[in-house]
């Protein structure tokens, strides 16, 4: 297997000529070089306050605050949070929770939902064929989103409401308010089997006075991005917000057979809302959103086997060998289109005595990807998948009044969602066999041809409650419970074309149509109590039980109703930790200890050429994590997050076989992968942040740099030992100023160009037959400017 490099292509070696990343460090070095004075002053400011008498911490922390001569903290904000579907404040909530702000992502430049994996070590986005198919993971735990009818194991939700496909969020930020980030079984308070945690993208409300800004961002491999948005009242009561965001970037993978380049792309979105107050008891939200993306995403580099490499190179075509020099060759470039628009309404009416709440959303979208799916120089087999779906859910939600000494929440939930996969048309098929079938050993004619049809339909209904007791000032019990009842149907059909059998076309075809359906209902629940040790110091444990209810794979292959069929999901975790902020509110501590045992984890995986679930029968998954933030100097702020993960398979005893691996299983032609570590499950992870700030010419400056470690570990879900990710540490480097309307920034991501595998898996045609590995690989260095006007 080749060494890894982080080698250059001639044309991005003359980019890196031009690079003014070591730039950013001489500017640094400056901006530190003033600050000493600065240092000692807040140094003094910190003591004074300390001798300062003071009744509280409270007090303590409003005096902190106001010491110094500027608008700029010298402590930590104070964070309201939904995390329990009410405000709360985040250090007060029961649960692991990470909050990330609007401000905090616009310092880190953090643009899309991927980026907070350098902010958070629990958290990681993967991509692999398309955007449409990323996949988040929390404590190491993720399904993979190329199985379209699949449940996610992490789940996205958008202002409170579930969206089917985590893809759908893979996508630019626009006015976002917070990023809360919940860790561990969500799903008593919240929808949809969310067994593993959740993430929450909230928006920012339009204000009472005009807003507007503009944005751009310009970088190498031709990125060109603009964001725009207006927002305030419309009259009486009335607010509303437009923001559109749109832009295009070249890939940074070059195919030496095409001469064009994958992971590049454009997009456009638009969301807009309206608010109004009715009355002095109630609110709504519209909230409507629409977008597109277009672009060569996302080939993988390949280590291509031998019988991939003798065929290619005896019929005269190109190929390149080496898996991480961000060089490919096949014969068509990887593409992928589709669009998305979603519509939400937030009706909210205070009742006195509670609070009702009802969230109506209707989300749709509709895809294509086009892949050369035997990866080679050759033209052998060309994929085009088609998926659609839309979605309806609405929720009612009862809240009772936090102050009184027994607190809760009522609420029932509906969703009902219609996924469709491919076509019929034999003029839109699944699959073709090109020009060099015939140069080749596999059966099969030019032209062969299948057309596949999935339809699902899943119904789920489901009602929930909590109650919390306020036992005496400082300690708190609560209890939750939510019932589910889910139906599933799921027909699945193919149509072929083929001039002679066996042909491989028919490999991606039905022998028959099949129809099955699936009823399940279960139970989640959960238990928690908190103590307040003092006004700044909370302690608390959980315990939870999380459903996620089965379904079917609908993917080709000759599988029977039964050998589609997956079961019922279920997690008991136990966890303990505290929330705390100390010194006067310049540190904060999150430290949470967790213990979580999966039964009949859905287990996603690539075999031969199609993705498939099975349940992994126990997964034990444990840890520690610990995450804050810190003001130890006026003028400097810090974050911090690591976590250590101990991950496995408890029991699988039907899990894919690395190739090479004689199966445990012939019958089946499966592995036991009973005590081995989860794939993509590296044992440490931790981020540090590190941000100067600086007074100058009547604004701030500021610096801010990002690191991402991440410990050894497989990337491929048959446990395959050439797919080993050695430990690594990224870093962002960002250099900006913001004034009253004008601000920008330079900026350097993965400013070290290391060459990162995020995920791998067996060469889509060849990987069963010599062993053939594809790598999809974290970008490289990039950087550029953002410029950014706001008018208040």
């Amino acid at each position: 297997m080749p060494d890894r490099t982080t080698g250059l292509s001639a044309r991005r070696a003359k980019r890196v000529a031009l690079e003014w990343c070591p730039l950013l460090l001489a500017a640094w070095l400056t901006l530190v070089a003033t600050t000493p004075e600065r240092a000692y002053a807040a140094a003094v400011d910190a003591a004074q306050i300390a001798e300062t008498p003071s009744t509280n911490d409270a007090t303590a922390a409003t005096a902190s605050a106001t010491a110094p001569d500027d608008d700029r903290p010298a402590t930590l904000a104070p964070v309201t949070v939904v995390a329990e579907r009410r405000e709360e404040q985040q250090e007060k909530v029961p649960l692991a929770l990470s909050v990330l702000t609007g401000d905090f992502l616009d310092d880190a430049g953090a643009t899309r939902l991927g980026d907070i994996a350098f902010l958070l070590p629990s958290f990681s986005s993967e991509r692999n064929i398309s955007p449409f198919v990323t996949s988040f993971r929390l404590r190491g735990l993720a399904n993979l989103a190329n199985i379209p009818n699949f449940a996610p194991e992490v789940g996205l939700f958008v202002d409170g409401a579930y969206r089917s496909r985590s893809g759908l969020g893979d996508e630019q930020l626009l006015d976002v308010e917070r990023i809360e980030v919940l860790r561990g079984p969500q799903s008593v308070l919240y929808p949809m089997n969310v067994s593993s945690g959740l993430v929450n993208i909230i928006t920012r409300q339009p204000g009472d006075a005009p807003e507007t800004y503009a944005a751009m961002d310009v970088g190498d491999y031709a990125q060109r991005e603009l964001r725009a948005g207006a927002s305030g009242p419309l009259g009486n009561g009335v607010r509303g917000g437009l923001s559109v965001a749109g832009g295009s970037r070249d890939g940074s993978i070059d195919d030496i057979v095409t001469g064009r380049d994958s992971g590049g792309g454009s997009s456009a979105r638009a969301r807009g809302q309206l608010a109004f107050e009715l009355g002095d008891s109630a609110t709504l939200r519209f909230i409507a959103g629409a977008g597109r993306r277009d672009g060569d995403c996302c080939a993988p580099d390949l280590l291509p086997g031998p019988a991939s490499i003798a065929l290619t190179r005896a019929n005269g075509r190109p190929i390149d060998t080496d898996p991480f020099n961000r060089v490919t060759a096949y014969d068509r470039t990887n593409h992928s289109d589709g669009t998305q628009s979603d519509v939400l309404m937030d009706l909210a009416v205070a009742l006195g005595w509670a609070d009702l709440s009802a969230l109506t959303s209707y989300d749709r979208y509709a895809f294509r990807t086009r892949l050369d799916l035997d990866q080679t120089a050759l033209d052998i087999v060309r994929y085009a998948d088609r998926q659609q779906a839309a979605t309806f859910s609405q929720e009612l939600r009862l809240t009772s009044d936090t102050q009184a000494p027994l607190d809760w929440m009522l609420g029932a939930y509906y969703y009902d969602n219609d996924f469709r996969r491919g076509t019929l048309d034999p003029d839109s098929p699944l699959v073709e066999l090109g020009a060099d079938i015939s140069h080749t050993p596999i059966p099969g004619a030019t032209g062969d041809r299948t057309s596949f049809l999935s339809l699902d339909d899943t119904r789920h209904v489901s009602a929930f409650g909590q109650i919390g007791w306020r036992i005496t000032e400082r300690f708190r019990l609560a209890a939750g419970a939510r019932y589910v009842d889910e139906h599933n149907t799921i027909d699945v059909s193919s149509a072929s074309a083929v001039a002679a059998t066996p042909s491989l076309a028919l490999t991606f075809g039905v022998p028959a149509p099949l129809h099955a359906a699936r009823d399940t209902d279960g139970s989640a629940w959960n238990l928690s109590a908190q103590y307040a040790a003092r006004d700044t110091l909370d302690l608390y444990a959980t315990v939870a039980r999380g459903f996620k209810p089965g379904g079917f794979n609908g993917t080709w292959g000759n599988l029977t109703a039964a050998q589609r069929e997956f079961a019922d999901e279920r997690v008991l975790n136990r966890e303990a930790g505290l929330k705390g902020r100390f010194f006067d509110d310049r540190l904060s501590v999150n430290l949470s200890a967790f213990d979580a045992n999966y039964d009949n984890f859905q287990n996603a995986s690539f075999i031969g050429t199609t993705f498939v679930v099975r349940n992994a029968q126990q997964v034990h998954d444990s840890g520690v994590e610990l995450e804050g933030e810190a003001r130890p100097l006026h003028g400097l702020l810090l974050n911090y997050a690591v976590e250590y993960l101990d991950l496995r398979y408890d029991r699988f005893v039907d899990g894919p076989c690395a190739f090479g691996r004689p199966p445990t299983d012939p019958v089946q032609g499966t592995c036991d992968l009973s005590g081995r570590t989860v794939p993509n499950a590296p044992q440490w992870r931790a981020t540090l942040g590190a941000q100067v700030e600086h007074e100058l010419h009547d604004g701030l400056a500021y610096l801010r740099i990002d690191g991402d470690y991440a410990g050894a570990h497989l990337t491929d879900f048959a446990l395959d030992p050439r797919t080993r990710q050695h430990a690594y540490a990224m870093f962002n480097v960002r250099l900006g100023w913001n004034g009253a309307r004008w601000s920008g920034a330079l900026w350097c991501r993965n400013i070290g160009n290391v060459t990162a595998i995020t995920l791998s898996a067996p060469q889509t045609l060849f990987g069963g037959i010599d062993g053939g590995l594809q790598y999809f690989l974290a970008d490289p260095r990039t950087y550029g400017i953002t410029i950014e006007y706001r008018y208040k």
